[in-house]
């Protein structure tokens, strides 16, 4: 009787993982997951409170914006550059698609630049290679036909803990080979690697994903010359 019961325990138990997979891979193919992804980091419901922040204050005309994710967040982009208007659109745990349901927040103004960075919250989450270049490249096409004046830079996703240094690598050269005319590319990515060439330097990051100060001086390093010039 009892070995009856575990059996049939199994069974519902095994109906239902199918189910939840099955679920899961519906979410992906129709590129709604993303969407899903970011609830995971949406604890107490930090990000919809970014999101309503940033449309109670929008951008204005000549500002130089920094959108991204986590990392773009961490920087203190008014500090780095006190003599240009910055305005920090990061939000921590966002992805591509969750970029693209927030960017008519950057497109109903006409920033000076926009300094772009996304993608390593969708490789985390096994988001398919082809669909993270699609979104990031129709995130610059968006930006690009709301501001023509605008100067748009992409910046490279920066490299984290080695197992994803392929995917890291094959994203950043996809989308640098299909980029626009008129659209700066911003190759990071080498300025952040350890000795090895594998995973971001332990100098950088504390966690093999954030930036620590010295990996945002060496950021604004690279870039100071843009935001001067196009700030």
């Amino acid at each position: 009787m009892q070995l009856a019961e575990v059996s049939k325990g199994l069974v519902i138990f095994s109906c239902c993982f199918t189910a939840f997979i099955f679920i899961l891979f519906l979410l992906h193919i129709s590129g709604a997951l993303s969407s899903v992804y970011v609830g995971v980091f949406n604890k107490g419901g930090k990000y919809e409170r970014a999101v309503s922040i940033f449309d109670s204050v929008p951008i204005k005309n000549g500002d130089v914006v920094f959108l991204g994710d986590s990392i773009t967040e961490g920087g203190a982009w008014d500090e780095f550059f006190e003599n240009r208007v910055t305005r920090n659109r990061g939000i921590g745990g966002d992805t591509t698609s969750g970029l693209l349901a927030r960017l008519h927040q950057i497109n109903r103004s006409e920033p000076s630049s926009i300094f772009l960075m996304i993608g390593t919250n969708d490789i985390y989450f096994g988001v398919a290679e082809d669909e993270i270049v699609e979104n990031i490249l129709t995130i610059i096409d968006l930006l690009s036909n709301s501001s023509k004046e605008t100067k748009i830079f992409l910046q490279s996703i920066l490299p984290r803990a080695s197992k994803y240094k392929d995917r890291v690598e094959a994203i950043n050269k996809k989308v640098r080979e299909r980029l626009p005319l008129g659209v700066t590319y911003i190759d990071l990515y080498p300025h952040f690697l350890d000795e090895h060439g594998v995973a971001i330097d332990t100098r950088f990051s504390n966690d093999a994903l954030h930036l620590n100060g010295d990996g945002y001086l060496i950021w604004r390093e690279i870039i100071k010359a843009l935001v001067v010039e196009h700030g």
